[in-house]
């Protein structure tokens, strides 16, 4: 069974939807859970780099993770179809 890392990024904006990558899949939960530290500090360089040091630092963002199982992460990703709670006026 495959596991899949899925990290969150939330800042003073809000958050991001969750997110994964074709290369963040492991054989076990272990070695996901190890390997989640590393994945966040590549994609904390790299939004640096998109938005700045200093603009990172004023967003005060916040990265979670968490392993999932191959079908927990279809599921949780799969559309619903539901009416958005916002609606215009008309």
């Amino acid at each position: 069974m495959k596991i899949i890392l899925v990290i969150t990024i939330c800042s003073t904006l809000g958050c991001l939807p969750p997110m994964s990558h074709s290369d963040w899949t492991y054989e076990n939960e272990d070695q996901c859970m190890m390997k989640g530290y590393y994945r966040i500090a590549e994609v904390a360089e790299t939004y640096m780099k998109t938005v700045g040091v200093q603009q990172f630092k004023d967003m005060r963002v916040r990265m979670m993770y968490s392993c999932l199982t191959e079908d927990a992460w279809n599921k949780s990703t799969e559309p619903k179809g539901e009416e958005s709670t916002f609606k215009l006026p008309v």
